[in-house]
């Protein structure tokens, strides 16, 4: 009996064993199971933290450096030029607001105000090709004269053969720009009631010339005359004493 009793005690105790082991392998199972699973739940937790950090799929230094997703050097340029033009470009908005050059302005500002008509006439004739003619520079009307140095040249033929040239230099300030300018007045040195030489020095003198006379006596006085235009073969166009007159001085 004691036998039997000890035999079913140890049986039964197996089968206690026996359920134990089988309930510790079911446990080993869940737990291996389990840790599968909190091992992906970790995972995710670990991958949730990764993608707080950086939202953007960027990495961490293109994030710090560059919030637009372009590189530095974009970055300053955009600070730097913000129209998207280049600095250079940016410097001549400042320096030109108009949109013209400087040099364009000086320009402007210099033409408008010494504008010279007289000037481009000039300019004009500088490209005028061929044989040009002379104009007169004093205009036509009355001046004031001063008889300069009188010069005497003999003539070997003439009209009627040989003969003395005579010039009597007319002394004349332009009043346009105050510059002398020369009228020469040239005679036949023969003396009769109806030549040239004769009725200028009767005019100058305020007497007929009569007998000998040194015509010389006639340099340095002032006088009045007045200017023609005359114009030679060539179509050139010269200043002429039309007429002269004395200056009467007043009574006092």
């Amino acid at each position: 009996m004691k036998k039997n009793a000890r035999k079913n005690q140890i049986e039964e105790l197996m089968e206690e064993g026996l359920e134990l082991d089988n309930e510790l392998d079911r446990e080993d199972e869940n737990t291996d199971e389990n840790g599968d699973i909190e091992g992906n739940i970790e995972g995710d937790d670990d991958w949730v933290n990764e993608n707080e950090e950086d939202d953007d799929d960027w990495d961490d230094e293109d994030d710090e450096q560059d919030d637009d997703g372009w590189g530095d050097e974009g970055d300053e340029e955009d600070e730097e030029d913000d129209d998207g033009w280049d600095d250079e470009g940016d410097e001549e908005d400042e320096e030109d607001d108009d949109g013209w050059e400087d040099e364009d302005d000086k320009e402007d500002d210099d033409g408008n105000d010494d504008y010279d008509e007289d000037k481009d006439d000039d300019l004009e004739d500088l490209f005028i090709l061929g044989n040009s003619k002379r104009r007169a520079i004093l205009d036509e009307g009355n001046y004031i004269a001063k008889i300069g140095k009188i010069t005497a040249e003999s003539q070997a033929t003439g009209l009627y053969g040989p003969w003395t040239k005579i010039t009597v230099p007319f002394k004349i300030n332009n009043p346009k720009d105050d510059k002398v300018i020369t009228v020469n007045f040239v005679a036949s040195s023969h003396l009769s009631p109806t030549s040239k030489l004769f009725i200028l020095l009767e005019e100058v003198l305020g007497k007929s010339p009569s007998g000998q006379i040194d015509i010389r006596e006639i340099e340095g006085k002032k006088v009045k005359v007045n200017i023609e235009h005359n114009l030679d073969k060539l179509g050139n166009e010269w200043e002429a004493i039309a007429e002269v007159r004395r200056i009467k001085k007043k009574n006092r």
